[in-house]
């Protein structure tokens, strides 16, 4: 049973199609890249799976978790397990500004889960280690460059023991040396066989990453197949386009 089930989900806003009865499953363990041009709807397809925005018509699975159109009252303790198992990293970090690294990383498990300090404490450094920043842990995020702070910002959100990690657009703001750190500790999580789903435009990195593409324009889903396939070799007229502009 795939991991995350989409059928029929479409949002409208006022006049305007945000997503277009878009059907859509991920497995578990793989790897999903989100391409298509800006205003397609790929980070709203995000924040659904995560239940941070509500649709208005079809379903969507999340892990063991049914998520009903907005027109259906959905318990407060059930969004909370989906963005708890399907962690949301933004493009811009959104660490607090006030807290050393290891305090980041570690203030979710402590106040949402109830997990002890020191059991917290010693995951976090264990995250940390992992992405490459435990030699940091002492640190505010106004001493960290970008990839340093999307690097925490990965540590944290594993730090909820996720099913599922959803990044959107988390290279956007970053040099290309800087990319190239977060996209390595994304590459290890793909390794260990984590769930990634990623809305990227880094075309390369999603050829050499994805298991799989799905091409989002206008709210649908125009092609979806293996990632060298569709981005080698593209059956739609609109991906070949899309393709065009952003290989120049």
């Amino acid at each position: 049973m795939p991991i995350i089930e989409l059928v029929d989900v479409s949002i409208r806003l006022g006049g305007r199609v945000v997503l277009d009865k878009v059907c859509l499953t991920v497995e578990k363990g793989e790897t999903l890249a989100l391409v298509g041009p800006s205003g397609g709807g790929k980070s709203t397809l995000l924040r659904c799976i995560n239940g941070l925005v509500r649709f208005d018509a079809g379903s969507l699975r999340a892990d063991n978790y049914e998520l009903p159109p907005v027109s259906v009252q959905v318990p407060t303790s059930t969004l909370r397990a989906v963005r708890e198992k399907f962690s949301l990293i933004f493009q811009d970090f959104q660490l607090f500004p006030h807290l050393t690294v290891i305090e980041n990383v570690t203030e979710a498990p402590v106040f949402v889960r109830g997990v002890s300090k020191g059991e917290a404490g010693k995951t976090g450094m264990r995250l940390l280690e992992r992405v490459g920043m435990a030699d940091r842990a002492s640190a505010f995020p106004r001493e960290l460059s970008g990839g340093q702070k999307q690097r925490v910002a990965i540590a944290r959100a594993l730090a909820m023991d996720p099913v599922a990690l959803l990044c959107d657009e988390i290279t956007s703001a970053l040099d290309p040396e800087l990319k190239g750190e977060v996209l390595d500790v994304l590459s290890v999580l793909r390794r260990d066989g984590l769930t990634l789903v990623l809305v990227t435009h880094e075309i390369g990195f999603a050829r050499r990453a994805a298991d799989r593409v799905a091409v989002l324009s206008e709210g649908r889903i125009v092609e979806t197949g293996g990632a060298r396939e569709v981005l080698e070799s593209p059956r739609e007229e609109r991906t070949r386009r899309f393709l065009d502009r952003v290989m120049v």
